[in-house]
């Protein structure tokens, strides 16, 4: 009896050598439902299953919005008794529900900025529907676009310097892009027709988008400068509001080709399209969390200097070492992030094939104040045999302010080669 036991238990080690890590999963996705007689804001799983309703309030709840780290959902509430809406967040699990805009206007939209510090919506407070920004608690309201048009769905680019929005300011609806502060606002597309709803791909290569110009909602893609625009859906029904998933390998969108609105996923090249919801109600707005944690390979990172001067907006490094399995050079450097900021560059080199550096601005950390010990976390994805793999990791490092002693072990981390900055790295 103990020899086939023996024999089992080699036998289940066999198997977990053989399988694979884990793939990259996608996160929840949160949209809202008429399914309950009002409008609640409500989450499931990627692939449709676990339907839950988040929100409860007496009118209306909508376009829901998750922040990058998925802790939080901002979304738009109309107050009961008065026909005002506010810009709300909450909790991941719809717990903590509270006003960032509390004022008589109408306050729509809401869109996270990658970082996670800045929310940017949609007001008519100044007597027109234009686009604001904010700070994620509420405070900094400032106003980015200002004319006569209808300026409404903005989107933020992946590293955080561009937002894409419609406006009909020039006759008819089409997709713009802007500077973060407002300025450089150009259009991308121009037809006769509705084009709204941009959608920026995690990698920031690609922007997707309703358009009205073939008689009906199809769902397109684009180049983030207006080139190649394709259609990836086509059918007599209204296919609209995409949202990419966080490893940019699906869209979800709704649809009503069933005689209702429901949220459709499908592949990026329009393939696949199938049904994630299917209740007599209407279900819109679908917008994706990031990829969960449980999910990822941990990886070990160390951050140079090991103290972060806040007030000083220079450079800083982490240094990813993947498991010995992994290579650096399958790392897609459009993926890795720390706190939500984007990497300005990735280095790598022969000698060390598992490890890479990752070029950071400082200024883009969360806030931080002097003497904080903070724990920065690095994410990011590995392409190998065709999958994306997520890696995560963490480092804990000294705020230090302007006068403090931030003993810099590189002096110019921008102006540096690959060589200098590993002649310089120990790996822990």
């Amino acid at each position: 009896m103990k020899k086939w036991r023996y024999c089992i238990l080699i036998l289940i080690v066999l198997v977990l050598l053989v399988l694979p890590v884990a793939s990259l999963e996608n996160g929840n996705i949160a949209f809202r439902s008429f399914r309950d007689g009002k409008s609640s804001i409500y989450v499931m799983n990627a692939d449709g299953t676990g339907q839950t309703r988040l929100t409860n309030n007496p009118v209306f709840d909508s376009l829901p919005a998750f922040s990058p780290d998925g802790t939080k959902i901002a979304f738009s509430y109309y107050l009961s008794g008065q026909w005002d809406v506010e810009i709300y967040v909450m909790n991941a699990d719809g717990t903590g529900q509270t006003s960032l805009t509390p004022n008589t206007a109408h306050d729509l939209m809401p869109a996270w900025s990658p970082d996670g510090t800045k929310i940017t919506f949609v007001s008519i407070r100044d007597g027109n529907w234009e686009i604001y920004i904010m700070n994620a608690d509420g405070s900094g309201q400032t106003r980015l676009t200002n004319n006569a048009a209808f300026d409404e769905s903005p989107a933020w680019s992946p590293d955080g310097t561009k937002i894409a929005f419609s406006s009909d300011r020039e006759g008819n609806s089409e997709i713009y892009v802007m500077n973060a502060d407002g300025t450089g606002q150009t259009r991308l597309t121009n037809n006769a027709d509705y084009d709204n709803d941009p959608a920026w791909s995690p990698d920031g290569t690609k922007i997707a988008f309703t358009s009205y110009r073939d008689s009906n909602n199809e769902i397109y893609i684009m180049n983030p400068d207006g080139t190649g625009q394709t259609r990836i859906t086509n059918n007599p029904a209204y296919d609209f509001e995409p949202a990419w998933s966080p490893d940019g390998t699906k869209i979800a969108f709704v649809s009503n080709r069933d005689d209702n609105f429901e949220i459709y996923v499908m592949n990026v090249d329009g393939t696949g399209q199938k049904n994630l919801t299917n209740n007599p109600a209407e279900d819109r707005g679908p917008t994706w969390g990031p990829i969960p944690a449980t999910n990822q390979i941990p990886v070990k990172i160390r951050i140079v200097p090991n103290t972060l001067n806040t007030a000083s907006k220079g450079k800083f490094v982490a240094f990813i070492t993947l498991p010995s399995n992994y290579k650096a050079a399958d790392v897609d450097a459009r993926s890795v992030m720390c706190e939500g900021a984007l990497a300005l560059r990735l280095i790598r080199i022969k000698a060390f094939p598992n490890t890479f550096a990752a070029i950071f601005n400082r200024d883009k950390l969360v806030n931080v104040k002097p003497g904080d010990k903070v724990q920065l976390t690095v994410t990011g994805t590995i392409n190998k045999n065709g999958q994306k793999i997520g890696f995560i990791g963490s480092d804990l490092i000294k705020v230090t302010n302007k006068k403090g002693n931030t003993r810099e072990a590189i002096d110019d981390v921008e102006k540096m080669t690959g060589e200098k900055v590993f002649s310089q790295f120990n790996p822990r």
